[in-house]
């Protein structure tokens, strides 16, 4: 069965943000564990959702949560949320001592941090 018109954009617009889904879970699960283990921490869980304003949480219970545009990163910023998300486990804020643990794995982490603030999440979406 065809789809046209409006029905038939949702559903391309639904395949592909699944497709999306599927690839940044596969990707953070790749490569999370390494960066876990170099940090001593254990997340709760780990979620891909359809953040607005975010690239990424850590709740309070432990559980990491990403934005699933994530997923066409380059490996450098990748990693870097997901150090970022992980170090939260350690340091529930922003403060200098959070900032030096992400450091210790991501040494050019302001640069990082600068191009996720400068391309917002929402920019990605899919119109």
């Amino acid at each position: 069965m065809a789809l046209s018109g409006e029905k038939g954009r949702a559903a391309v617009k639904r395949a592909v943000r699944e497709w999306y889904q599927r690839r940044a879970g596969k990707r953070i699960r790749e490569r999370l564990p390494r960066f876990a283990a170099e940090l001593g921490v254990k997340a709760a869980g780990i979620e891909i959702r359809d953040q607005k304003g975010r690239w990424g949480s850590c709740s309070r219970t432990g559980v990491l949560r990403f934005n699933w545009r994530i997923a066409a990163a380059s490996p450098d910023l990748l990693d870097y949320l997901i150090v970022h998300e992980l170090s939260h486990l350690l340091h529930p804020d922003h403060s200098p001592r959070f900032w030096q643990c992400v450091g210790r794995l991501i040494p050019d982490c302001d640069r990082m941090r600068a191009l996720l603030r400068d391309h917002g999440p929402v920019a990605a979406q899919f119109g």
